[in-house]
């Protein structure tokens, strides 16, 4: 079963679509930004990172990953890894905002810089989701949450709300990251570099508070995978511990990078 793994791929449309946008926009934005000068804000670097998030994030929503993930928790986990971590990490240390908007249409650059303008409402929204503790919060309260045996049941039973739990495990991180990082746009002042720490901190307790929990249960804790084929000669506890210890360290490795 294992080569099957690696060949075995779900082209969504929705997924094909958004990263081809992505891409297209961020792409464009960015030899626009590079034609006018603007050198030191479009390098290569960025443009690289860009292109390996976006990679990361179609690889985690359209292979073996989201495939095997309903047989397997460690596959599954594995895909939270890289939706919760390299992905959005990769992506907002691209500095996506000015290239994408850059990227637009003229006429549609001129749509988007009124909806995010000095009275817009969705800026005003942004400022206030950016306070560290409103981040923090958001963060916290997902990643434990899904995690909820009941949760955690609905999502792998009911396509919207698998879609529904991946879209805010991304966000979720990519609104820390966009903190930390420093990504645009920056309408507040930044906090202070200590407060961040904390801030990276607390969210990795979090990730590892579930994964220690994961890892040292000593029944399964999601009956979806109980009552599963068994794939690869694991067992069904053998497959829950490794992929609480896939949350519980390789898990925060992400938040250390961008920390240093």
């Amino acid at each position: 079963m294992l080569p099957e793994f690696f060949t075995a791929w779900n082209f969504r449309p929705a997924v094909i679509v958004g990263v081809g946008l992505g891409l297209a926009l961020y792409s464009l934005g960015w030899a626009r930004l590079r034609k006018r000068g603007a050198v030191r804000l479009a390098t290569i670097w960025r443009l690289i990172a860009y292109w390996l998030g976006m990679a990361v994030l179609f690889i985690s929503l359209t292979s073996g990953l989201d495939i095997y993930g309903e047989f397997l928790l460690l596959v599954h986990m594995s895909q939270h890894l890289l939706l919760m971590g390299i992905a959005p990490l990769l992506i907002m240390a691209s500095n996506p905002f000015p290239f994408v908007l850059w990227g637009l249409p003229f006429r549609r650059n001129r749509w988007a810089v009124s909806v995010f303008g000095v009275k817009s409402e969705l800026r005003e929204l942004l400022k206030r989701i950016a306070s560290p503790g409103i981040v923090g919060f958001l963060y916290i309260v997902i990643t434990v949450g899904w995690h909820d045996p009941g949760l955690y049941q609905r999502a792998i039973a009911v396509d919207w709300v698998h879609d529904l739990e991946h879209l805010s495990f991304y966000l979720a991180a990519a609104l820390l990251y966009w903190q930390v990082l420093g990504a645009g746009p920056q309408w507040v002042k930044r906090p202070n570099l200590w407060l961040l720490i904390l801030l990276l901190v607390l969210t990795n307790a979090a990730s590892m508070a579930v994964g220690v929990a994961i890892t040292l249960a000593s029944e399964p804790i999601y009956p979806h995978y109980a009552a599963m084929p068994r794939l690869w000669g694991l067992s069904v506890m053998d497959d829950q511990n490794i992929a609480g210890l896939l949350m519980w360290l390789p898990g925060g490795v992400p938040n250390t990078i961008a920390g240093i």
